[in-house]
């Protein structure tokens, strides 16, 4: 990992609330026509504090603040998108009540989480870039083969935050193999292979 697990995901939720905080000012400008001044934005940010703090629960409920899994995933972009609707959902509640047609909070409501939604997307997909390629691969060689063998390469390789790679199986049964499993994966056959490849690919 590029930190230890708990500054990684510290460094994750910091990042999240600066997009949250840019999305608002990029928000104002898109929505005033022009930069906005320090107290226009802070007199919005006071009532958007509510919306960020649902928005990050929201995260951190869905589990989106984990780093055991890739950040790459349809699983991941359909979760945030709950913590955007759930957001945009509390933040028109909000402002329908306290009524500030003054600061049109509305618009600029669906301008800030469409934003953010964008945003950590692109962030998280950075992140994981990032990661996978400081992290370095832990293999490991298969004992044995059964019909479960591809599904678990695949988390492995696909899933898995860690970053696993299956470099071999071991398995004294060879005729029984899948001949896409022999061409996918080198096989061992016999104890002395298997120590040499242990000691060759230093596992």
């Amino acid at each position: 990992m590029i930190f230890s697990r708990k500054r990684s995901q510290f460094l994750l939720f910091f990042v999240d609330f600066l997009i949250l905080i840019l999305s608002l000012y990029l928000s104002l400008c898109i929505r005033k026509n022009h930069f906005p001044s320090f107290s226009l934005f802070i007199s919005h940010a006071i009532h958007f504090l509510l919306i960020w703090f649902v928005f990050l629960i929201s995260m951190y409920t869905l589990n989106l603040y984990s780093i055991d899994k890739s950040f790459v995933s349809r699983h991941f972009i359909f979760s945030l998108f709950i913590c955007a609707c759930i957001a945009l959902l509390i933040g028109t509640g909000y402002f329908y009540i306290i009524d500030l047609q003054s600061m049109q909070p509305k618009t600029i409501l669906i301008l800030a989480i469409t934003f953010s939604y964008v945003f950590i997307i692109v962030w998280r997909n950075i992140y994981d870039c990032i990661s996978r390629k400081a992290n370095k691969q832990l293999k490991y060689i298969f004992i044995g083969y059964n019909e479960t063998f591809f599904d678990i390469v695949n988390a492995s390789l696909m899933d898995n935050y860690v970053n696993f790679m299956p470099i071999a199986l071991y398995t004294t049964n060879t005729k029984s193999l899948p001949n896409q499993v022999k061409d996918s994966i080198v096989i061992l056959e016999n104890p002395i292979d298997l120590q040499d490849f242990i000691r060759k690919e230093n596992i």
